[in-house]
């Protein structure tokens, strides 16, 4: 690992690569640590490097920390990645010199609300574990700073502060915190409380309290606080959380739906985001559309079709079109246009300077189509053509398991093919860390349910 590290053509130089001297400079200098935990294919990395890191906010408050940024295929990035629970791209942790975690914070924030957030942990300096004992014990004794260190904390990655048994009723406690507060640091709450219980078995949430939650979610949808930074996890995850609120009853749901609907269509015609957050909201509008009329449908699909075509127009940056035209590949997809988003993932494979991530799903849409050799052909491309060490991992796995799925028979081809991959990594210290140890877990599985 060298001490100079790049987030893209985006962002600012980090001052680090290597959590070692990060660390060491951490304790010398007092400033706690920015782990960016990323990868160069990544599409809600490169979203993030063009909606917060590679902003003149954020960059101004790298200089009140020590910025180390880590990318997932580096030797011993799986080890130390899993050393501070980072195993999604991209993980964002401030962390103090000790490598305790005093804030995880989540993706879709604006720059603003993210900058605001990060200026909250720098003020307090106190592990979120220990303000969510302090939450526990005597909610009273918060600050303003402390609940929305706890309203925008990335619980659902949080591994380490409670159990998962543990987490619903503390997210219960944030959000009855944080109604003394209000504004975007209540409605943060408020998702993350709905976001839980979508999770959880039906049973967890009472009629009573399942009618509450739905109010505050409508009232919620028809405020200021509406907007995408508060709502995006809510709209990449839409269905659970309609279940949860509106279960099987379809008056709820379209009580539900107007207002959501009103939102989504604001969003995506808000020039003032991203392509791909304009392309997440039309996502979110599809997948609303049950049941729909014919003539509505159809003015939706080609909605879809006139959003990806102005994307891809639009967006110039390789960093930027990573993310947006990934966004506009699955949205064609879902829309009903198969074809359409093959083509468009292979028009950028072309254009990509990391075009293996495309290739799977070059493959499962020709799945779908059933052209199996076309489609294991894509996923061979995938894993032959990926340098990254730990991404080449994951996608032979992937390769394997999909010629095991689709053609089980070809003994000589799977086992061929087991061989080379393990050849390939088996003296590899982050073999049993972290992703690596994920996808060896998949590979693991794969060969125990294969009937040749």
């Amino acid at each position: 690992m060298s001490d100079s590290g790049s987030i893209g053509d985006v962002g600012e130089p980090w001052e680090f690569d290597d959590p070692v001297p990060a660390y060491a400079r951490a304790r010398q200098g007092g400033r706690p640590l920015f782990l960016y935990w990323s990868a160069k294919w990544c599409p809600p990395c490169a979203e993030m490097q063009v909606t917060v890191l590679g902003r003149a906010p954020f960059r101004a408050r790298l200089t009140s920390m020590v910025p180390l940024a880590i990318d997932g295929d580096q030797p011993g990035a799986q080890a130390y990645g899993e050393s501070v629970d980072a195993d999604v791209y991209p993980s964002m942790l401030l962390l103090d010199a000790a490598a305790r975690v005093l804030i995880r914070m989540p993706c879709g924030l604006d720059v603003a609300t993210f900058c605001a957030v990060i200026d909250a942990a720098l003020r307090r300096r106190t592990p979120i574990a220990e303000l969510a004992k302090v939450l526990c014990n005597d909610s009273r004794a918060l600050t303003l700073d402390d609940i929305t260190l706890l309203a925008f904390h990335y619980w659902p990655l949080d591994k380490r502060v409670l159990t998962e048994t543990a987490r619903l009723p503390l997210l219960e406690r944030v959000d009855a915190a944080a109604l003394t507060v209000g504004s975007v640091v209540g409605s943060r709450a408020l998702i993350w409380h709905l976001i839980e219980r979508a999770g959880r078995p039906t049973s967890d949430t009472p009629p009573a309290l399942r009618n509450q939650l739905f109010g505050r979610f409508v009232e919620l949808l028809q405020s200021s606080n509406a907007t995408f930074s508060i709502l995006y996890y809510v709209l990449v995850g839409l269905e659970p959380v309609l279940a949860l609120l509106c279960g099987n009853d379809e008056t709820m749901r379209e009580a539900l739906r107007v207002p959501l609907c009103v939102a989504l269509e604001r969003f995506v015609e808000d020039a003032t985001l991203t392509w791909t957050e304009r392309l997440i909201a039309q996502s979110a509008l599809v997948s609303l559309q049950s049941n729909p009329e014919p003539q509505g449908d159809e003015s939706l699909r080609n909605k879809t079709r006139t959003l990806v075509a102005a994307a891809d127009t639009a967006t110039d940056s390789q960093i930027e079109r990573q993310s947006v035209m990934n966004m506009a590949g699955h949205l064609l997809k879902q829309s009903g246009f198969r074809e359409e988003s093959i083509t468009l993932f292979r028009g950028e494979i072309d254009k990509s300077p990391w075009p293996t991530y495309f290739m799977p799903y070059v493959a499962e849409t020709y799945m779908e189509l059933d052209e199996r050799e076309e489609a294991l052909r894509w996923w061979y491309r995938a894993y032959e053509e990926t340098l990254g060490k730990t991404t080449r991992f994951e996608l032979g796995v992937r390769h394997i398991a999909a010629r095991v799925r689709y053609a089980p028979t070809e003994r000589a081809a799977i086992e061929q093919s087991v061989t080379r991959l393990l050849a390939e990594h088996g003296d590899d210290a982050d073999m049993g860390r972290g992703r690596m140890r994920k996808a060896l877990s998949l590979l693991t599985k794969t060969l125990a349910g294969w009937q040749p």
